[in-house]
C-alpha cells in the first residue's frame, strides 16, 4: 500500500505540543506503507523547518541536537531535512515536471503538469493553493503508479473535502489516525 504524506504529517510528530505527534510517529515507522512526497513536500520541509528549527519550535533527539549544533544554521536546516526525508523512508518520484499549456480563450501559458493539473482540480476542490499543489501531486503520482491509496494528512481543508478529492483524485484523504486504524 502506497500513501501520500503531508508536510503537516511529518512536522507535527517534532513538535512537543501537537496532539496528533504520537500518531504521525507511528506511521513514519509503518513498513506495510510505502510513504511518498513530492518536490512541493520538500519545498515545504525546507520553509517550514527553518523557521521553526529557528524559533526553537520542533524537537529533535539529542543525538542529532548534538550533531547539529555544529554546524552552520543553513546546513542545520539542510541536515535536518534530510535526516526527516530518511526517517519517514520517503521517496519522492519526479512526476509533474512535464510542461504542459493551459489554453485560456485568450492566453496560453506553458507551466508544470502539476501546476497545470491543480488548476483543472479547482472547481472541483476547495484548497489553499499548496494544498491544491499537494493534492495535484499526488493525483499524477497516482496516475503514473495507480497504487496510491491515500493522503495522510493534518489539514483539516483538505479532510474536509475529502470526498470531492477521492473523486476528482483517486485516494482518500486521512488522518494519521485514520490511516493506523486502516491497516
Amino acid at each position: 500500500m502506497k500513501a501520500y504524506i503531508d508536510t503537516s504529517v511529518i512536522i507535527s510528530a517534532y513538535k512537543p505540543d501537537e496532539e496528533s505527534g504520537k500518531e504521525s510517529l507511528r506511521v513514519a515507522k509503518l513498513d506495510a506503507v510505502r510513504k511518498v512526497g513530492s518536490y512541493m513536500l520538500v519545498v515545504e520541509l525546507f520553509s517550514v523547518i527553518s523557521r521553526l528549527y529557528r524559533a526553537s519550535l520542533i524537537e529533535m533527539p539529542t543525538s542529532i541536537e548534538g550533531l547539529l549544533s555544529k554546524l552552520p544554521f543553513e546546513e542545520r536546516v539542510y541536515a535536518l531535512v534530510n535526516a526527516l526525508i530518511l526517517d519517514w523512508n520517503l521517496s519522492c518520484p519526479s512526476t509533474g515536471f512535464e510542461a504542459k499549456q493551459l489554453r485560456l480563450k485568450d492566453f496560453a501559458l506553458w507551466m508544470p503538469e502539476a501546476m497545470l493539473e491543480a488548476c483543472a482540480m479547482v472547481p472541483a476542490v476547495n484548497l489553499k493553493t499548496l494544498d491544491l499543489i499537494h493534492v495535484a501531486s499526488a493525483k499524477i503520482i497516482n496516475d503514473v503508479s495507480h497504487d496510491l491509496a491515500y493522503f495522510v494528512t493534518l489539514d483539516q481543508d483538505i479532510l474536509d473535502g475529502r470526498d470531492e478529492i477521492k473523486k476528482v483524485a483517486g485516494f482518500q484523504p486521512l488522518t494519521p489516525q485514520e490511516l493506523l486504524d486502516a491497516i
